[in-house]
């Protein structure tokens, strides 16, 4: 063993190899674009159509820095994963390589943050869909919920996703690429023709800047769905595995989705707040209402070839992200299963279509319960978000770990090196900002996978609990940094925040500390 490669630490350890045979059944047929056509279907979602409205309800024209920071740390994570990637690149990597550092408690805790985010995707896109056609179909979404008639539609959408996952990637990719250049076009004649018809710059400082406090700017980052609509750049590394060749695609078509994002959504916040009829501000921007946002501005300026236009796109806009997520996740499923966590059947890959076809559908029946349970896209994304910032924070330790492994040497080793802390911390300290009452609900779900490995592995010994204890009590300092935070202690806020930096980054030093012992136990069991 020459110590150069994740993958072959703790194979036994962790009992890898019998996967073997399954991961050679995935088909080997992605190139650099069809993974940017991926990634960007992703991020060109149901968020171009709801979150510049719920941004700007809560942080007014700030949340144009919402967007910079939430963009900056996705860039940072991007970074960290193409690192990742280029040691190893598989199905499921977000899920494996916290698993390949740390063990199965810090493996399985972030393969469930993840696996939970992406169950939740396919029926926010589907709930947006719907929200948007009652625009013109009456009855399906009443009073800020979907009726039973709107879920009916919401979940026969997310059937026919499922569908066209089904009968294999090649397929998938095809549809993918073609659904992904309308995609594009459509948001880009909107954001010219407001930016060049309705702009108003007076928009920008009518009830000042920051209209609601520097805070605003980082709970619209969660709250307000810009986590989320950055959530389709994870697609790339899900499916990098399947890749010709993925330690060069994978990196290269995950910075570029990242950076073309970024873009993106800067300019869309812009063109959005600069193109507010006044009167609709009357009551600030937290008073602000648009159930089809550029939809109905469309129709407010009467330009109706523009609001058929934004209509139609908010049909295959968001098929589009939700085939990108069922795919995404049915892999997560798939490497949840090689980790030991979800049964090993979910392993199983259909030979004909190199689709593992039992998680696709075990996915699509979580997603339809998420989807009756929530019914509403602003309810779903809220705890999404949360998840997806969990979910950065055990491979921004993995690859803090895995940067030291010998002989692989890189150019961008002192960047490297500062982006994983960051990334750490920032993604800590952004979910803690969340209300203490939400965050309680979504943290208590982390019990499950903590005591289905205790219920499971009845030998689970010291190794992994030694080395993976650091994240669950990164997750109870969220939690306490969240309850301090809270309303009740308005005085304590900057005190709270600085504490959390310092203890996060304490927590960071523990976590690469742990990663390299428990590595190297694994190296002595090989």
């Amino acid at each position: 063993m020459d110590g150069t490669n994740p993958g072959n630490y703790g194979d036994k350890y962790i009992n890898e190899r019998r996967f073997v045979a399954e991961d050679r059944k995935l088909r080997k047929e992605l190139g650099i674009l069809d993974l940017f056509m991926i990634g960007i279907t992703g991020v060109i979602g149901s968020g171009w159509l709801f979150a510049p409205l719920y941004a700007a309800r809560v942080a007014g024209p700030a949340s144009i820095i919402s967007w910079i920071i939430g963009g900056i740390l996705v860039l940072l994570v991007g970074l960290t994963f193409s690192h990742l990637m280029s040691f190893r690149s598989e199905a499921g990597g977000m899920v494996r390589y916290p698993l390949y550092t740390h063990g199965k408690i810090a493996g399985s805790i972030t393969g469930w943050a993840l696996w939970l985010a992406y169950t939740m995707n396919p029926p926010s896109e589907a709930s947006a869909l719907v929200e948007y056609m009652s625009s013109y179909v009456n009855g399906i979404f009443i009073d800020g919920s979907l009726t039973s008639e709107g879920l009916a539609i919401a979940l026969g959408f997310m059937f026919l996703f499922v569908l066209v996952n089904y009968y294999g990637v090649r397929a998938f990719a095809r549809i993918i690429n073609g659904l992904t250049a309308l995609k594009i076009v459509v948001p880009t004649i909107t954001m010219l023709t407001l930016i060049l018809l309705t702009f108003k710059f007076h928009n920008f400082t009518a009830y000042g800047f920051v209209p609601y406090g520097p805070s605003s700017v980082l709970v619209a980052i969660v709250s307000a769905g810009i986590i989320y609509s950055y959530l389709g750049f994870q697609a790339v590394i899900n499916l990098a595995g399947e890749a010709k060749r993925p330690t060069r695609d994978g990196p290269i078509a995950l910075i570029l989705v990242i950076v073309f994002s970024l873009i993106f959504y800067i300019m869309l916040e812009i063109s959005f707040i600069g193109s507010i009829p006044s009167g609709l501000l009357a009551h600030g921007w937290a008073g602000l209402f648009l159930p089809s946002p550029f939809a109905d501005i469309a129709m407010y300026f009467n330009m109706m070839w523009l609001y058929s236009l934004i209509i139609a796109d908010s049909i295959y806009s968001p098929s589009g992200s939700s085939m990108a997520a069922i795919a995404s996740n049915s892999r997560a499923t798939y490497a949840l299963a090689k980790d030991g966590f979800m049964p090993s059947f979910f392993v199983n890959v259909d030979s004909k279509s190199g689709i593992p076809r039992i998680a696709l559908l075990f996915n699509f029946a979580i997603s339809a319960v998420v989807l009756l349970t929530l019914k509403n896209w602003h309810s779903i994304i809220e705890a999404l978000g949360v998840l997806l910032l969990i979910s950065f924070i055990g491979p921004a330790a993995s690859s803090g770990v895995l940067r030291k492994v010998p002989g692989r040497d890189s150019t961008l080793k002192g960047l490297y090196g500062t982006v994983q802390p960051v990334v750490f911390v920032l993604a800590g300290l952004i979910a803690f900002i969340t209300p203490f009452t939400k965050i309680a609900i979504i943290i208590a779900l982390f019990l499950i996978p903590i005591l289905l490995i205790l219920f499971k592995e009845k030998g689970l010994g010291k190794i992994d609990m030694r080395y993976g204890m650091w994240l669950p009590m990164y997750l109870i300092l969220i939690l306490a940094g969240s309850f301090v935070y809270s309303e009740e202690f308005q005085n304590m806020k900057i005190f709270t925040m600085a504490a959390f930096v310092f203890l996060s980054a304490l927590l960071y030093i523990y976590a690469l500390k742990s990663g390299a012992s428990f590595m190297r136990i694994a190296n002595q069991k090989e």
